[in-house]
């Protein structure tokens, strides 16, 4: 794993306490890299929801599912995160009317974790 700002499909700041680090991970440590883009996507953090639907969708660190990554991108989309909105659109021809609908339910459910 790597502290920096270099290029990666997964990048992101995280936030960890008044810090921000650059992290991203290559190979073996992606699952690692999954973990620290949760807790920012979990307190509202749109860059991290979109990096973090990223990764459902691609089955990057996490078990692929498109229900999860339509989640978390919808959310970084209402926040006006442009990234997320194309991605959404290209993952829409991929997800079933169920995992669709299973994502909407969550993400209207889901609520900013503040700790």
């Amino acid at each position: 794993m790597h502290w920096n700002g270099c290029a990666s499909p997964y990048v992101i700041p995280a936030k960890a306490g008044i810090q921000c680090r650059w992290i991203y991970s290559i190979g073996p440590h992606i699952a690692e890299a999954a973990k620290w883009f949760r807790k920012p996507a979990d307190q509202g953090h749109a860059g991290a929801q979109f990096y973090l639907g990223l990764m459902y969708r691609d089955g990057q660190g996490v078990a692929r599912n498109y229900a999860h990554a339509y989640m978390w991108l919808s959310l970084a989309t209402a926040q006006n995160y442009e990234k997320a909105r194309q991605t959404l659109a290209d993952l829409e021809k991929k997800v079933t009317p169920q995992q669709r609908d299973e994502a909407q339910r969550m993400a209207r459910e889901w609520k900013p974790i503040h700790n």
